[in-house]
């Protein structure tokens, strides 16, 4: 069941896009070969950028750029509310729900793990082939500096868990509404959880734990940003398998 989900997603253009945007960083050498100044990257300090650092710039910058999780959302309604409306699913009656459910979501998770290993691969080709031509490298995966060490741990892990919060949000609207509605409620959420990134007396998502006031505080960020990240992700599960089953088709 998972694999013919997971081919028949494979087929379909929006997800090789969802690929494609993963080797993004590789524009670099396009912009460096013609002169231009549409991508570049530049830092004040020598032996400053880290591997670890220009991963997470540049996760950063993608996931605010919502392509690849609007493409999620679009690849979520088509498994799932393009083939209960379409009736498509009836195929599948004598199959467990849960059996059906769970084939599609982990399609959708497996869609976008591949993604994330291209766009690591292709910034460890930039870091190694444009990076560290330039003196602002510093030549090594992480810094020489615990807490700042810490800090990009917390962020890189912020931005990955809110990804994967989002993909299990979709999932759940998905189910019920069509793309257009699905992609609409995930970049509403998104709003909320970067405007709650920038209030400190709000902490509901992962994401709003990034920030140390202490070396101590780290372990307690890191498990809070885990736990509440396996909270959500365990009552939206059980919300949208419970919606899931009750349908008829």
């Amino acid at each position: 069941m998972f694999k013919f989900n997971f081919f028949y997603i494979s087929k379909i253009r929006a997800t090789w896009m969802l690929y494609l945007i993963g080797i993004y960083p590789l524009l670099i050498f396009l912009a460096e070969l013609l002169n231009s100044n549409f991508l570049s990257l530049s830092a004040t300090h020598k032996n400053s950028v880290s591997f670890l650092e220009l991963f997470i710039a540049i996760y950063d910058t993608q996931q605010k750029a919502m392509l690849s999780l609007i493409i999620i959302g679009y690849l979520s309604s088509l498994l799932f509310y393009s083939e209960i409306s379409t009736g498509r699913l009836l195929f599948y009656k004598d199959q467990s729900r849960y059996k059906i459910f769970n084939s599609k979501l982990t399609s959708i998770i497996s869609s976008y793990f591949i993604f994330l290993s291209i766009l690591l691969l292709s910034t460890l080709v930039v870091y190694l082939f444009y990076v560290n031509n330039h003196e602002y490298s510093s030549h090594s995966f992480m810094l020489n500096n615990s807490e700042l060490n810490h800090t990009l741990i917390l962020n890189l892990l912020g931005i990955f868990l809110t990804d994967l919060f989002l993909i299990f949000y979709v999932v759940i609207f998905s189910v019920k509404f069509n793309s257009g509605i699905t992609i609409i409620s995930m970049i509403l959420c998104y709003v909320v959880i970067k405007i709650t990134d920038n209030i400190n007396k709000i902490k509901f998502f992962p994401s709003n734990f990034t920030n140390l006031d202490t070396d101590k505080s780290f372990i307690f960020n890191l498990s809070i940003m885990s736990s509440i990240t396996i909270v959500y992700i365990f009552i939206i599960y059980l919300l949208a398998i419970t919606i899931f089953r009750k349908i008829q088709f």
